[in-house]
């Protein structure tokens, strides 16, 4: 499992992605919040080995610093709850909060560069740690966890100006490129969200539309046999346009 990272999609694709791995992605590649998924995938002997890949730079480890350290409490209750409430207890931030306002501009820079490193270590330690404690009834299932360096993969810089979309699919060992191919997106400008349905994504999809202003939702079926299930996904999402998704393009893309 993965973060939604647009930066990690031709990477996963030709470092993992060898037609046997199943995906789950969602925002800081979180496993409390796709435990649905990820009990099915073990329960029905699908998967013998778990790898959690966080990433460096990663976005939900920059509102985990913000909420916690610059006592941002503006995020919404899912993005609370899902992203930044597993870390309230972790003493290390809190220390790094007590001495921030006191630090001139440099040494902020510092510090928070300091502090998200270690928090992208520590999420994948936490999730490892949730795995491992969820899949104990399971002793032939493998769990390990590492860490993606963003400086190692050749992408485009980020953009302010470009427009860039969610894709989201029921979990599967589709190619991300193909996936975004099917939905007429660009790989570098999406960010690819994988669950057993788009309601346990919610958070996350939330997430990209609050922070990272995105309006382009497309659910793509790469797999024929995904049809009434991503169906059934677009019809909740579309309940939910009164809500987050309001004013989203949201669309189903498939051959």
């Amino acid at each position: 499992m993965a973060c939604m990272d647009r930066r990690l999609n031709g990477h996963l694709d030709e470092k993992y992605n060898n037609g046997n791995t199943l995906f789950l992605r969602n925002a800081g590649a979180n496993a409390h919040c796709l435990l649905q998924s990820i009990s099915e995938a073990v329960s029905e002997g699908k998967i013998d080995e778990i790898l959690v890949l966080g990433h460096t730079d990663c976005g939900a480890m920059k509102v985990v610093f913000d909420a916690i350290v610059n006592h941002n409490s503006s995020y919404s209750s899912a993005i609370k709850d899902r992203i930044i409430h597993p870390f309230d207890d972790f003493e290390y931030l809190k220390e790094v909060g007590k001495k921030f306002n006191a630090m001139n501009q440099d040494e902020k820079a510092s510090a928070e560069a300091e502090a998200r490193r270690i928090l992208e270590k520590r999420n994948v330690e936490m999730q490892v740690g949730f795995l491992k404690e969820l899949t104990k009834s399971f002793p032939g299932v493998k769990v390990e966890g590492g860490i993606i360096n963003l400086s190692n993969i050749d992408v485009p810089a980020s953009d302010d100006h470009l427009e860039y979309s969610v894709v989201f699919s029921r979990e599967c060992g589709s190619k991300f490129n193909d996936m975004c191919n099917l939905a007429h997106t660009d790989p570098y400008k999406t960010y690819v969200l994988e669950a057993s349905s788009l309601k346990e994504a919610a958070p996350d999809l939330q997430m990209a539309v609050e922070l990272f202003h995105i309006h382009d939702i497309r659910l793509v079926v790469p797999d024929k046999s995904l049809g009434a299930s991503i169906s059934s996904d677009f019809e909740w999402a579309k309940s939910m346009s009164s809500g987050f998704l309001k004013g989203s393009n949201i669309s189903i893309e498939q051959d």
